[in-house]
This record gives C-alpha cells, sequence and structure tokens, in this order.
C-alpha cells in the first residue's frame, strides 16, 4: 500500500543550497519541523 519513495541529494536541500541528510526517524506518519533550514516549519506526510 505504501511505497517508500527514495529522499536524493537534490530532493531537499537547506536554505544555502545544501543537500540535507536523511532523518532515521521517518514512518508512516505527519512530521512538521523545518527540515531545510530556512525558518518556516514543513509539513512532510
Amino acid at each position: 500500500m505504501f511505497q517508500r519513495v527514495p529522499w536524493g541529494p537534490d530532493r531537499f536541500v537547506r536554505a544555502d543550497g545544501q543537500p540535507l541528510t536523511e532523518p532515521l526517524d521517518f514512518g508512516l506518519c505527519v512530521q512538521m519541523r523545518d527540515i531545510n533550514g530556512d525558518g518556516h516549519v514543513d509539513i512532510y506526510v
């Protein structure tokens, strides 16, 4: 039913353009945090 989407170095980047490392705490949930460091909360489903 669910399929893992590759993180990839070009998919998520910080505000300065550097790629993010993949967090180890993802599951079948929603996370709200500043993923790319731009000061705004991101919603990741």
